[in-house]
């Protein structure tokens, strides 16, 4: 075989495994959206508020289960063998199983200290809370062992599972934000039941503190670039209300549903990217190096396609979709697709910087970027409402797009293989990009 023909053979392979991260990605958002629009025409406002609070809760909750088990398991148990995954994927289950129990008995004291729409919400969002976590973990741990078609299972699963019990409680004139919430966190948990099957391997609880400890170089870091990502997007939030008025709020939140789907491409990337970028590093890190330049030219690419394709929505099918906030969505849409290229682009550097473990490294760019996401959100909304804090969000994303790719500079330089690393590099590599 030519070497022409074995790289198109990889990068052919390379890109089926690349699809299945997306159509499990995309599926998961189509369960997430489902529940918020069978939520949304079933109860009352009230509800709906106590409804946001809890999937609120939960998204914290995910955020950090995958900061503390599933990423720290994508770069430590990507590419290792059967043996190997399958000890980490036992302690790493159980870890998510652990979170999860202690995660859900605080929203059961929530439940306890409210009182109606608040109290069912996160009653039901607590009893299902350990399912919850366990699921996404199980998606994480396929995509390791490049079973990407494992997870689109699993959420499959899900899916089928929720989907006809929203469909009875509409049909039957439930009016109960709590057996929603039950009913989407129980189907999850099926579809976690659905994943020990698929894994052929049961959680282990009681390794939940040895996993903590053994990852203590990654989790709490990772942790701490979460918090500080949030921090900052949410900053731009509340200080463009304060100084330009809950209008100008109001289109940023706008703009940003017209370029959602993009969010679903940003967010399917690490599922594919470490575990991939993890057994290019076993080969070499300028191999590394060329796949995650790459992976930032395609997803900086995207965000300019459909930032551009968003300005040619007939404004007829914009009103239908935003309503009166069609104008001032779209107005804003283009800095906004800006700013969604540099993070494009920084997740290139992102998911290198995964793949080397370097959390150290990782966590002070992100800190860096922070800092200027508040300072050019809050200087743009000062001067230009909800337009100039989406230009000074852009502005700020593009500047930190130069401090993440020096920090991957940096850790590439001082990279040294592992004995583990070394010695994982024995297993086939033939799925390398």
């Amino acid at each position: 075989m030519t070497t022409r023909k074995r790289r198109r053979g990889a990068v052919v392979r390379a890109g089926r495994r690349a699809s299945w991260p997306l159509a499990d990605q995309a599926l998961s958002s189509l369960t997430n959206f489902a529940l918020g629009v069978g939520v949304a025409r079933s109860v009352s406002p009230g509800g709906l508020g106590a409804f946001g609070l809890a999937f609120a809760t939960y998204t914290l909750a995910l955020n950090a289960s995958r900061a503390l088990v599933a990423s720290p398991f994508l770069i430590r148990h990507s590419g290792t063998g059967e043996t190997h995954w399958r000890s980490g994927a036992g302690s790493a289950s159980g870890a998510a199983l652990s979170l999860g129990g202690v995660l859900g008995a605080a929203c059961l004291v929530v439940a306890l200290a409210t009182t109606g729409a608040m109290q069912q919400a996160f009653l039901g969002l607590g009893l299902t809370m350990p399912g919850l976590l366990l699921q996404d973990l199980w998606r994480f741990s396929f995509f390791a062992a490049s079973r990407g078609v494992h997870a689109f299972v699993n959420d499959l699963a899900w899916t089928v599972v929720l989907l006809p019990t929203l469909a009875f409680q509409t049909f039957t004139g439930q009016r109960s934000v709590g057996w929603f919430v039950a009913a989407w966190g129980g189907a999850a948990t099926v579809a976690a039941l659905v994943g020990i099957v698929q894994a052929r391997l049961v959680p282990q609880p009681n390794e939940t503190w040895d996993w903590f400890r053994r990852h203590r170089d990654l989790g709490p870091r990772y942790l701490g670039e979460f918090a500080a990502n949030q921090a900052g997007r949410e900053f731009t939030v509340f200080f463009t209300a304060a100084v330009a008025g809950l209008t100008a709020t109001g289109s940023l939140r706008a703009g940003t549903i017209l370029i959602g789907p993009l969010h679903v491409l940003f967010m399917s990337a690490p599922m594919y990217a470490v575990p991939e970028g993890v057994r290019l590093l076993k080969q070499s890190p300028d191999k590394l190096r060329q796949a995650v330049t790459v992976l930032a030219m395609v997803l900086g690419s995207a965000a300019v396609v459909w930032g551009m394709a968003v300005q040619f929505i007939p404004s007829a099918v914009g009103k239908e979709l935003l309503g009166a906030s069609w104008q001032l969505g779209q107005h804003v849409a283009i800095p906004l697709a800006v700013g969604a290229a540099a993070t494009g682009v920084t997740m290139g550097a992102t998911m290198g910087l995964r793949s080397l473990a370097a959390a150290k490294e990782s966590l002070s760019a992100r800190l860096a970027v922070m800092v200027f996401m508040v300072v050019g959100a809050g200087t743009g909304a000062t001067l230009g409402g909800g337009f100039g804090a989406a230009t000074g969000l852009a502005v700020a994303l593009w500047l930190g797009v130069v401090v993440w790719w020096r920090a991957l500079a940096r850790a590439l330089r001082q990279y040294e293989p592992s004995e583990e690393v070394a010695t994982a590099g024995t297993v086939d590599l033939s799925a390398g990009i």
